[in-house]
């Protein structure tokens, strides 16, 4: 397990890791650091561990994002060109070791400023929104099972534990990317969730809901997320980022 400090010179956030039950290796990886005195950097990463190289793919990511710097103000095409660079480079390691072929990852990023956020995506890592003590899911997971989801064939919360949602329709690694961004506005005392499938596989729709609701600290109730999800079996690596808008 990992806590963060408690501020990032002005937005106070939580980041939390932690291994799971089941697994022998922490696939995981996170990401918060400032760009410039109003732009901060925030990303959430899962190697794909049914392949070789998860661990690797993931690293790979990690890098590429530490040397991120800002380039003009298109933040949203930034970030979908970043994931593109971080794919590149995953498949070329890929290509030079033969023991990394087909590796691969999953990752949310985001970017928050004073009033706004923007962020990309490829996998089933997953943004919240928390606004009026509502929590919105901003991304959509890029499994098979959402597909069914999407096509109304199942509910959202039967995504959680269906067996589809294993099965990955986009991911970095892959030759042909084609990452979700978006942007929406934020108010001060909203809250934001990144997190890996470790945690949203895990726990119920309305649990997670009523966590990132409750009258209490960033601190507690990131740890109250990442023990929950522990109590529901810890089945996969467990990476999350929990912010406050100021």
């Amino acid at each position: 397990m990992m806590l963060s400090p408690k501020g990032n010179n002005r937005i106070k956030f939580v980041a939390l890791t932690d291994i799971g039950s089941k697994k022998k290796t922490n696939q995981d990886r996170l990401l918060t650091r400032p760009l410039d005195a109003t732009i901060f950097l925030y990303a959430v990463i899962d190697g794909l561990g049914g392949q070789p190289g998860g661990e690797e793919a993931a690293e790979i990511a990690l890098d590429i994002l530490e040397g991120y710097t800002l380039a003009g103000t298109d933040y949203e095409a930034q970030l979908r060109r970043l994931l593109q660079k971080i794919n590149s480079s995953i498949i070329e390691r890929g290509n030079r070791e033969p023991d990394l072929y087909n590796m691969g990852a999953a990752a949310t990023i985001l970017l928050l400023g004073k009033h706004r956020a923007w962020w990309a995506h490829i996998g089933d890592c997953r943004l919240y929104h928390v606004h009026e003590n509502t929590p919105i899911l901003i991304t959509e997971d890029q499994n098979l099972a959402w597909e069914l989801f999407a096509d109304n064939k199942i509910s959202e919360e039967q995504c959680r534990t269906h067996r589809l949602s294993r099965f990955l329709s986009q991911c970095l690694g892959e030759d042909d990317i084609r990452p979700l961004s978006g942007s929406f506005p934020v108010s001060a005392g909203d809250n934001l969730l990144l997190c890996t499938d470790g945690i949203h596989d895990l726990l119920p729709q309305k649990i997670l809901a009523g966590i990132l609701t409750e009258k209490k600290s960033l601190d507690k109730r990131a740890e109250k997320l990442l023990h929950t999800a522990l109590k529901y079996g810890g089945d996969d690596n467990i990476a999350l980022i929990l912010l406050q808008v100021p």
